[in-house]
């Protein structure tokens, strides 16, 4: 690994990153650790419920999950990792939790239901109007804020915001694991395994992973996906935003053939008045020159 040489996938390569947390069980739970507050001790285990055989390829990504985890064998946790914005995240990753979250067996109670948690990791901002680089939803009360149920969250990392991490996502490394997805070269990666040592062996199998040609032409595949993905993304905003335009510039001569209209309402308004004025008029003549003829006649 030379430290000028360029990566050549990331960890943003979705495939990467599930061959990765797959082949190396210590690189997970860092991740769950830092992701959730938790401490190495309060995983007692953590299990993949779609594992992959690193090497061969991940299908119908539609509702497959990148990561559905069981956690200490009583809470469920699904991870996905998306770089492309379709402006419909908030709906989608509602469903993946909604569907981890119905986990009760015929005949269990509902009390039995186990906690439920999605994780988000995102290359895009979520809200623009509320940039947040770690966020946590949950249903609360809309006046007193009291939650609904602790068994239902979702979590968003926002990669592209890092430079908001608070002093607690620094505290769960949150922030490196950030600089870990974001890194392009190899120097980045060693800068931060040189930094934090319990980060060495997540570089080290990134190394592993990236040499073995099976996962190498997977990526491949996946970068091809994404770019396939990006290049729609932007002709449906190019679309929409024609769309847009086209709408406002209606919109405008909506508004000038309203003020048209106005406008001749007034003009026929006022020629209405100067009609009257002049059959008023008229009248009034007629009635002076009928006074005048019987005035001559007298």
């Amino acid at each position: 690994m030379k430290k000028t040489e360029k990566l050549a996938y990331t960890l943003k390569n979705d495939y990467l990153f599930i061959a990765l947390m797959n082949s190396h069980p210590y690189t997970l739970k860092m991740l769950i650790c830092s992701l959730l507050a938790l401490k190495q001790e309060d995983i007692h285990s953590l299990t993949i419920r779609n594992p992959i055989k690193v090497g061969e390829a991940v299908t119908d990504k539609t509702f497959i999950l990148d990561l559905d985890l069981n956690l200490n064998d009583d809470t469920y946790i699904n991870i996905e990792l998306q770089v492309v914005d379709h402006g419909n995240w908030p709906e989608r990753s509602l469903g993946y939790l909604c569907r981890t979250y119905d986990n009760l067996n015929k005949g269990d109670d509902y009390i039995d239901t186990k906690p439920a948690i999605h994780i988000s990791i995102l290359d895009f901002t979520l809200f623009e109007e509320y940039p947040e680089f770690f966020a946590t939803y949950r249903l609360l009360n809309c006046k007193n804020l009291h939650e609904y149920t602790s068994k239902f969250s979702l979590h968003v990392l926002d990669l592209s915001q890092i430079d908001m991490a608070t002093a607690e996502d620094k505290q769960h490394r949150r922030d490196v694991w950030s600089r870990v997805f974001q890194s392009t070269t190899w120097g980045d990666l060693m800068a931060i395994a040189e930094e934090y040592q319990d980060f060495a062996p997540v570089v080290e199998q990134i190394n592993r992973l990236t040499a073995d040609e099976a996962v190498r032409l997977h990526c491949e595949a996946r970068e091809r996906a994404i770019i396939h993905e990006q290049a729609m993304q932007r002709k449906i905003n190019n679309l929409e935003g024609a769309m847009q335009e086209k709408d406002a510039a209606l919109q405008e001569k909506d508004v000038a053939l309203q003020k048209k209209d106005t406008e001749l309402h007034e003009k026929d308004a006022a020629l209405q008045e100067k009609e009257v004025a002049l059959q008023e008029k008229d009248a009034e003549i007629a009635r002076l020159l009928d006074e005048m003829k019987k005035m001559t006649n007298q």
